[in-house]
């Protein structure tokens, strides 16, 4: 396998995955977090973005880890060649596929607004608090959600405001039609995430499916061994170096 690179969803970055590459017999990521922008951009404008600045660290090949926000822009990267090029297997892990139905667009841009105005406007661990409460984050102890939120706080409110609207879901193009054609592509869902782990169902064949016994949507996070495990035998990776 090529070396192996990790993608954090919205407000993480890539030590989010610290333990999982320590299961996998990886060295720490390189640091690596979401880019800021001055004003709200497009979904594909912030994807590209994203890519400019991710590319720099990649070698000419690569696997990619990349979960919830960072699967969704990952998705979108199989449209650019060089990325087609480049990535030899990449994991998403607790990512949505897109909306199909304008309601249903308009209803989470609606949901993501009420958000971005309290990152902008509120004391962030507020915030953090109210948003580790959602049921996606249920699995989670309250220490891990602290964990979370204190790792979180390293960034101001109005940062978070500007991706979370450019990378909105609401905005993001149906790509989850493409995943069963991909056979470089799996998908990880704990088992006790319901939603997501029914969306990959839907979405992928079930070979491309990576299932985690006893864990929620953070699988990197609740199961790094479990997890390092799962993918090894996927990949028939053992221990690599990077």
């Amino acid at each position: 396998m090529k070396p192996w690179f990790f993608l954090p969803g919205f407000m993480g970055n890539s030590h989010d995955f610290n333990h999982l590459a320590e299961a996998m017999g990886l060295p720490a990521p390189v640091f690596w977090q979401w880019p800021e922008v001055d004003a709200p951009v497009s979904f594909e404008h912030y994807a590209q973005l994203a890519w400019q600045h991710f590319r720099a660290q990649l070698p000419a090949q690569f696997s990619l880890y990349a979960y919830s926000m960072g699967g969704r822009i990952a998705s979108f990267w199989w449209r650019y060649d060089d990325f087609q090029q480049r990535c030899q297997a990449l994991v998403i892990a607790g990512s949505h596929p897109g909306l199909a139905e304008a309601q249903a667009r308009l209803q989470r841009a609606q949901h993501d607004a009420r958000w971005v105005q309290a990152f902008a406007s509120q004391p962030l661990c507020d915030v953090l608090q109210r948003w580790y409460q959602q049921p996606v984050f249920a699995s989670l102890s309250g220490q891990q959600k602290a964990r979370q939120i204190a790792n979180k706080l390293q960034r101001s409110g109005v940062a978070y405001a500007q991706i979370l609207q450019s990378a909105s879901l609401a905005h993001q193009p149906l790509l989850g039609d493409s995943w069963r054609a991909e056979p470089r592509l799996s998908y990880v869902a704990g088992e006790l995430d319901e939603k997501f782990l029914t969306l990959a169902q839907q979405y992928c064949c079930e070979h491309q499916l990576i299932r985690i016994a006893d864990c929620g949507h953070m699988a990197h996070w609740e199961k790094p061994a479990a997890l390092a495990d799962a993918l090894a035998t996927r990949f028939n990776t053992g221990n690599n170096d990077r």
